[in-house]
């Protein structure tokens, strides 16, 4: 039994004419109607002809420079901290009028802060002042706990372990296979423990706020408001990096400049912000394409897989011969541990960030071993990474409660379409909610007659092939654009354009960002303005993360040479 893509809508009648600008969800392109040609098991073959199936390390064709990998995570991260929808399933035709947005379309970090210490005081520990009321617990700073080596028996209830000199984020602990172990994260998003790379980053987040309440504590004059300056410093930096680092980065500077001199065109709203499918749901997911297959986390720690790898994984392309694995020391039975979270990560695994994010912007240079610092991400482009293509079945049922809704469905679905492959997945979400094809938004752009990608052009080759008339999904529309117009460096025009006015809109749009208490706000502003010895131009992630880290255990001192 295949899923019933033209079952009746959810919500309303009709979604193509959605009038809403004061839902959580809505559209941007409100007249345009569905992209409606496309079925299951064409999207299965796009879906097909996205797969990178070279797992060679490095594939310098796929690697872009231009971006470090982290800023892969660092969208995860945004994305996270701006949009869940925990209730839609693959399949069933949805009203985004009708979907609640289960976090706030701000960049107020309520994926890190919850509901407060009020009401999430799970996430925090409280320091009594000795100026206020007993009664009164006044700087609170997020629970950090150190990594555990359990020596204790579950046999006996003997819970006991050393403490590393480590630190991860707070987790719950249980027994499995007669061990203690720490699993899930107590933090407020649990996709935020997806993986080694998002959950250390989530943990730095949360040393930036402790902190800045540090630093605060040491003032001559207590202030009873410790906490929510914390907050304020934490979220006003955050929300400068988005708009001056990563999206610049992204969508180039020439759209973020255009965008914040001239306006908006296309995201409009009249209260408040809406978060609109086309980003959510397309547009913003073009950071899969970026995800690389391996990493390397520090000196000891090289060419990890993002998820398992074995035999029996490999098995699933067919032309790859495991023996090419060589360097990840996959061997017939074996299981090579990887970067899948929802567990305390092993020993040893410190993300070292300048693997990730450069010490200096737009400069490349390696160590003494000739290893590239930073890894580059992979280009922006229609092939993903081989082993997004199979995911571990964990990797999604756990993550997300929409995750799981769609692999109850599974059962249902026609055995030739693979749910565990993240291309089949994002094109199903995309007629889930009736988005429009790529080339319509771009002609709604207004984007010039040569830079949209007709079908019958050369550069639509793979989608000429499945035979599904002039439009395509805009998910891979707007991969393909950033493939054939920016060599896969950044977005194209769609792409572009949608990522940046929805990112710029809601900095815009929330009453509490700096851009409306204090627009001319900069990091020399903050209260860590002695430890930012550069100019502006330079400050980014890296230095963000030099100030949440001070004692230096995520980041490494080496001698570096310019490439």
């Amino acid at each position: 039994m295949t899923i019933p893509i033209s079952s009746n809508t959810r919500g309303l009648d009709s979604v193509t004419r959605s009038r809403s600008y004061l839902g959580r969800y809505g559209r941007m392109f409100r007249k345009l109607p569905a992209l409606s040609v496309w079925n299951e098991q064409k999207y299965s073959e796009l879906a097909k002809s996205m797969t990178s199936v070279d797992p060679q390390i490095p594939n310098k064709g796929n690697e872009n420079h231009r971006i470090p990998a982290g800023y892969t995570y660092l969208g995860q991260f945004v994305n996270h901290d701006i949009t869940f929808d925990p209730i839609s399933v693959i399949g069933e035709k949805i009203d985004p009028n009708g979907l609640h947005n289960f976090r706030t379309p701000r960049f107020d970090l309520d994926s890190l802060y919850g509901g407060g210490p009020v009401k999430s005081p799970f996430l925090y520990d409280g320091i009594k002042s000795p100026f206020f009321p007993a009664n009164e617990i006044l700087e609170y700073q997020f629970r950090i706990e150190h990594l555990i080596k359990f020596d204790g028996n579950p046999s006996t209830n003997d819970f006991s372990g050393d403490l590393l000199k480590e630190f991860d984020l707070p987790r719950v602990y249980g027994v499995r296979e007669n061990q203690y172990e720490r699993t899930r994260a107590l933090i407020c998003d649990p996709r935020n423990d997806e993986n080694i790379i998002i959950s250390q980053l989530h943990l730095a987040f949360l040393m930036f706020h402790n902190r800045a309440v540090e630093v605060l504590k040491n003032k001559k004059t207590p202030n009873p408001n410790n906490f929510f300056e914390a907050q304020k410093q934490l979220r006003w930096m955050y929300q400068w990096i988005v708009v001056n680092d990563y999206l610049p980065r992204v969508v180039g500077q020439g759209i973020v400049n255009d965008i914040l001199e001239n306006g908006r065109r296309f995201y409009d709203w009249k209260k408040q912000p809406f978060m609109p499918v086309e980003f959510s749901v397309a547009a913003f997911r073009f950071g899969h394409s970026m995800v690389r297959p391996f990493y390397r986390i520090n000196d000891e720690q090289c060419d990890i897989p993002i998820f398992d790898l074995g035999k029996e994984s490999l098995s699933f392309f067919g032309n790859i011969d495991s023996n090419e694995f060589k360097l990840n020391r996959i061997k017939d039975s074996e299981m090579v541990r990887s970067m899948k979270g929802f567990e305390q990560r092993p020993e040893g695994w410190i993300i070292k960030w300048e693997r990730f994010f450069e010490k200096n912007k737009d400069v490349v240079v390696k160590d003494e071993k000739g290893n590239i610092f930073p890894q580059p991400s992979r280009k922006i482009d229609t092939k993903l990474a081989f082993n997004l293509t199979n995911l571990p079945t964990e990797s999604f049922n756990r993550s997300s409660m929409e995750q799981l809704s769609s692999d109850l469905r599974q059962a249902n679905c026609n055995s030739q379409i693979n749910l565990s492959s993240l291309a089949v997945r994002n094109l199903l979400r995309g007629d889930t909610l009736q988005l429009p094809s790529g080339q319509s938004i771009a002609r709604a752009m207004d984007i010039s007659k040569d830079l949209i990608l007709d079908v019958d052009d050369c550069r639509m080759k793979e989608v000429k092939k499945i035979g599904c008339g002039a439009e395509t999904p805009l998910w891979y529309y707007i991969l393909k654009e950033a493939e054939e117009l920016n060599g896969g460096y950044c977005l194209g025009p769609v792409g572009g354009r949608i990522v940046a006015e929805v990112l710029i809109g809601l900095f815009e749009g929330d009453p509490n960002s700096y851009f409306n208490h204090h627009p001319s706000w900069t990091p020399k502003d903050s209260i860590f303005k002695d430890e930012i010895t550069g100019d502006l131009e330079s400050f980014s992630m890296y230095d963000f993360l030099k100030i949440a880290d001070p004692k230096n255990q995520h980041l490494e001192d080496r001698k570096i040479v310019q490439l």
